[in-house]
């Protein structure tokens, strides 16, 4: 029976020592939660503790045609649903949320992070669906991810470490590695996480140059520690280490191409922590195995096919580092993220939207 309450689906659920920072805003406003138990990794101790105080539902968050039938099922209907690991929500999937029961319909969808690519936000928008995340609650988080791959990658760290399991002993080292102050980084979108990367670097005594972002001026830039470089072009050119965190739209696709890598520095290290659309995988892969390209090492955390169907062009390639979509996962990260998102999903559904971020605004 419906209770008249508010009523939300959480179809991903923060990690089990995180649950209380993403459930209490919700229970404190009075919504009834549904959680998925999906990827829970003891369910039976989540049960345990929570009781009676949620609905249960266990499903695989992939799964479409799961997802549509826990929308409709009973009649029930959600206001809200809340997911973190970019799964996709497809404009079928908002059309069976929006008609799911006469007592009520989906009126927000709340996505962990800053990317909301995998969410259709135009059938959003046509809907009537506002489309919220948490831009900066990963910033600090990928930005210390994306420095750990930029020394793995500099110092060979995954070359000796390799090397050294096998007994290798390098006497005499054919190419000395550089010190960070003696290089250049170039960051390609400098949001959020491109400007706590730049502090980090600075810091370490990198020159730091940053393309892509029209959000501030070049005296703004400069009061951020960043210069300017005049193109995509000629950032790619001159820098010695590129760094990807702009989003995944339509101008954003493919930016990174056979072209763009072969005008790299030589000797350059690219890092892709963004979207994996942002680079032609393909292309990069060629590069990375051609002996007269420029690119020396990539370091990459997102790929074009993810999670269950994981497939890329780079595994296997010896000078790709890859790491499985994980630099925004830290403790600190996780919790800024739950307890941020669960107080944009009150206030959306309280109607109160001064401050809460919408990713669909513009549409």
């Amino acid at each position: 029976m419906l209770d008249g309450r508010q009523r939300i689906l959480i179809i991903d659920s923060a990690p089990a020592e995180h649950l209380p920072a993403e459930l209490a805003p919700l229970t404190a406003a009075g919504i009834q939660i549904t959680l998925n138990l999906w990827r829970l990794e003891d369910r039976e101790a989540v049960r345990r503790h929570l009781g009676d105080q949620v609905d249960y539902a266990d499903f695989t968050g992939f799964d479409e045609e799961a997802l549509i039938r826990e929308l409709g099922r009973d009649n029930r209907g959600y206001d809200a649903v809340k997911t973190r690991a970019n799964l996709p929500i497809t404009r079928r999937t908002l059309e069976a949320g929006a008609r799911s029961s006469l007592e009520r319909r989906l009126r927000v969808v709340a996505q962990v992070g800053s990317g909301v690519n995998k969410i259709d936000l135009q059938a959003a928008t046509d809907l009537g669906i506002q489309v919220t995340h948490t831009p900066g609650s990963n910033a600090e988080a990928v930005a210390e991810h994306a420095l750990a791959l930029m020394l793995t990658a500099i110092r060979g760290v995954v070359r000796h470490n390799r090397g050294a399991h096998t007994g290798q002993w390098p006497v005499h080292p054919q190419a000395l590695p550089p010190e960070l102050a003696d290089l250049t980084l170039g960051i390609v979108g400098p949001g959020l996480i491109g400007q706590a990367l730049s502090r980090k670097a600075r810091a370490l005594g990198m020159t730091v140059i940053a393309a892509g972002s029209t959000r501030f001026d070049d005296r703004q830039a400069e009061e951020r520690g960043l210069r300017r470089a005049g193109s995509l072009d000629a950032l790619l050119a001159t820098s010695d280490v590129v760094s990807l965190h702009c989003p995944l739209n339509q101008h954003t696709r493919g930016l990174i191409g056979a072209a763009e890598l072969a005008g790299l520095k030589p000797g350059a290290v690219l890092l892709n922590l963004s979207r994996g659309g942002v680079v032609d995988e393909h292309a990069l892969a060629a590069a990375l195995t051609d002996p007269s390209a420029p690119l020396a090492v990539a370091a990459v955390d997102v790929f074009e096919h993810e999670h269950t169907e994981f497939a890329s062009p780079l595994i296997g390639v010896e000078n790709a580092i890859l790491t499985p979509h994980v630099a925004g996962m830290t403790r600190s990260a996780a919790q800024r993220a739950a307890d941020q998102l669960s107080r944009n999903i009150v206030a959306l559904l309280q109607d109160r939207q001064d401050g809460v971020p919408i990713a669909n605004a513009w549409c």
